[in-house]
């Protein structure tokens, strides 16, 4: 009898079962879909967001939580910022194309009211975006924001560029924790990449493949009233905004039972 092959899609979800649970990963081959990685974990998703449905993404509309749960965002601008429909990695799906660096005019970002359901507190959780950007849009000196909940180093997780380099925040009570890749993911194509955590263990994932971790420091109590923020951290005209600059598609959160 014939075997099917393993197909990258169904190796993803399985590392990504694997970071909630307290097994360590296997490295397995990279994904290029966006939105693998995004399935196997254990119950349903806190949100997520596809960017189809024919959403316009113009300011001020809704961007619709794709779990029914109704954590549903709103795109915040000002300026001549804006976010556009772009087309994903994946056929027949869209994505959400963020400002493009210029002086002045770059502010946008997708803002979801805060609210005790998007805390994990003690509970194991995962984070995280399939993300496409060029060296023009990730530029070395700059740490634009992908998704991000609180800005107190106390209660905060966050997913975030150095460069163009992937890096997860898990700010608690007990410690925060840094963990960063060592390889830039600016070529164009999109890359799955996620952070999870379970007890102590904290990990960074870059299309399915283990490329960080903390295993030895618990984070501990993560609860924060404000908002979930992707693509920076406000649209004010003052002070530093983190800017993404690229694309993102399948930005999901998911808290564990």
């Amino acid at each position: 009898m014939r075997v099917k092959p393993v197909s990258a899609f169904s190796i993803a979800v399985l590392v990504a079962t694997m970071a909630v649970s307290l097994v360590t990963p296997s490295v397995v081959g990279a994904v290029s879909s966006p939105q693998a990685g995004s399935a196997g974990r254990s119950g349903p998703d806190t949100f997520r967001f596809m960017f189809n449905g024919h959403q316009s993404l113009r300011s001020g509309t809704r961007v619709i939580d794709a779990t029914g749960h109704g954590h549903d965002g709103v795109v915040r601008t000002s300026g001549a910022g804006h976010l556009t429909v772009v087309k994903s990695g994946v056929k027949g799906t869209h994505a959400a194309g963020f400002p493009r660096i210029c002086k002045g005019c770059n502010r946008a970002i997708i803002s979801i009211a805060g609210r005790p359901s998007l805390n994990p507190r003690l509970r194991a959780f995962t984070f995280g975006a399939a993300v496409r950007l060029t060296p023009k849009q990730a530029p070395a000196k700059r740490d634009p924001n992908i998704l991000s909940k609180g800005m107190d180093r106390h209660h905060q997780f966050k997913l975030h560029l150095l460069g163009a380099k992937p890096r997860c925040v898990f700010a608690g009570l007990a410690h925060e924790i840094l963990i960063t890749s060592k390889q830039p993911i600016d070529d164009g194509s999109w890359h799955r990449v996620v952070c999870a955590r379970s007890r102590q263990h904290h990990r960074l994932f870059v299309d399915g493949v283990l490329k960080a971790a903390s295993n030895s420091l618990s984070s501990g109590l993560i609860a924060q009233k404000g908002p979930v923020k992707i693509g920076g951290r406000a649209v004010g005209h003052a002070g530093s905004n983190d800017q993404f600059h690229g694309d993102l598609d399948d930005v999901f959160l998911h808290i564990g039972r």
